[in-house]
C-alpha cells in the first residue's frame, strides 16, 4: 500500500486523552467522567471524526481504561493506535515496511490537559470543546473531509424554570 491508495480515504483525525479529560482521576485512578464527554465525542464521531483515545496507560490500566469508555457508551475507533493510514502517511518506508509503528500519535487536533492554555486556565468542559471543533470545521470550509459544524447543543440540560 502506498499514499497514493489513500485517495479518497481520508478523515479528519481528533486525539483525545483519557486522564483529566474525559475521566476526572489522574492515573491509575478511575473517576466520573466529564459532563458531557459522552455526548459531545459520540457527536463528533457520527459527524465523520475519527475518534483516537490516547493515553499513557498501558497494560492492564490501559485495558481497564478502554473498559471505563465503553462502560460510559463513548463511542472511538482506536485506544492508544493511529488511524490507519497514519504511517502511509506521515512514516517513513523504513516504519511502514517493517510496520514499526510510533507511540506517538498524529491528528489534526490533539485535546489533552497538557496543553498550555489548559495549564493555565483548567478544564474548558465538554459544550467549550464542542463549540471550539464546530468553529475548526466552519473555518475548513468545502473540506476532503466532508465534515459540516454541527451547531446542537441539545445535549446541554436545560434549566428547570
Amino acid at each position: 500500500m502506498t499514499r497514493e491508495d489513500l485517495k479518497g480515504f481520508e478523515q479528519f483525525i481528533a486525539l483525545i486523552d483519557f486522564d483529566l479529560c474525559v475521566c476526572q482521576s489522574d492515573y491509575p485512578e478511575l473517576g466520573p467522567m466529564y459532563q458531557y464527554a459522552d455526548a459531545v465525542i459520540n457527536k463528533w464521531r457520527e459527524q465523520g471524526i475519527y475518534i483516537a483515545m490516547n493515553t499513557c496507560r498501558t497494560g492492564r490500566a490501559e485495558l481497564e481504561a478502554e473498559v471505563w469508555l465503553l462502560k460510559h457508551k463513548i463511542n472511538f475507533h482506536k485506544m492508544n493506535d493511529h488511524h490507519p493510514s497514519g504511517l502511509l502517511h506521515y512514516g517513513t518506508q523504513a516504519q511502514i515496511d517493517h510496520n514499526m509503528n510510533s507511540r506517538k500519535l498524529w491528528g489534526h487536533v490533539n485535546i489533552d490537559d497538557t496543553n498550555i492554555r489548559w495549564k493555565l486556565e483548567g478544564h474548558p468542559g465538554w459544550r467549550q470543546l464542542d463549540e471550539w471543533m464546530q468553529e475548526i470545521i466552519a473555518n475548513m470550509g468545502e473540506n476532503k473531509y466532508n465534515l459540516k459544524p454541527n451547531y446542537d447543543y441539545s445535549y446541554v440540560e436545560q434549566p428547570i424554570i
